[in-house]
């Protein structure tokens, strides 16, 4: 190896220390930043031929802590699964009506069967036949009303 291959890679080896150093120097200073993340910095050598030629010195690489990253992807993916079952369950509750209103399941249930035992006393009484079918029809509806929200739920959150 001649004098100026020595001196070539005498200094892209000391230029190499320099950004390492530099790198290190930044990573010790913003130790206690907030979101800043430890750099370092890659040397590999450099050859030609199966002669040495000095090294050759890599970008800055971020490095990643990957528990808190793979934790981070575990909590984003909960808080999204989360907020898909709540827009599921408010969409069945919207469907299930306000208990007593008149129009939820056991209001609707409760309906009927009062509807029933006005008919008992008169079965022959054709108001109170229309009264049950009437309720019955309200009834079949709701349970209805409530299976395609669950239906819509499901294929919302699919």
């Amino acid at each position: 190896m001649s004098l100026s291959g020595v001196l070539n890679s005498a200094s892209s080896g000391l230029d190499s220390v320099a950004r390492r150093i530099a790198t290190v120097s930044q990573n010790v200073a913003n130790a206690g930043t907030a979101g800043y993340v430890r750099e370092s910095v890659a040397v590999t050598s450099a050859t030609a031929g199966g002669q040495g030629m000095g090294v050759r010195t890599g970008v800055a690489v971020r490095a990643l802590d990957e528990r808190l990253q793979a934790d981070a992807l575990a909590a984003s993916a909960d808080a999204v699964g989360q907020q898909t079952r709540s827009a599921a369950l408010a969409a069945i509750d919207a469907a299930s009506g306000t208990p007593g209103a008149g129009f939820d399941l056991p209001s609707l249930l409760g309906g009927l069967r009062d509807a029933f035992s006005r008919l008992q006393s008169d079965p022959a009484n054709g108001a109170q036949q229309r009264v049950v079918l009437n309720r019955a029809e309200a009834l079949v509806n709701g349970v209805n009303a409530l299976g395609q929200a669950v239906s819509g739920a499901r294929q919302a959150a699919q």
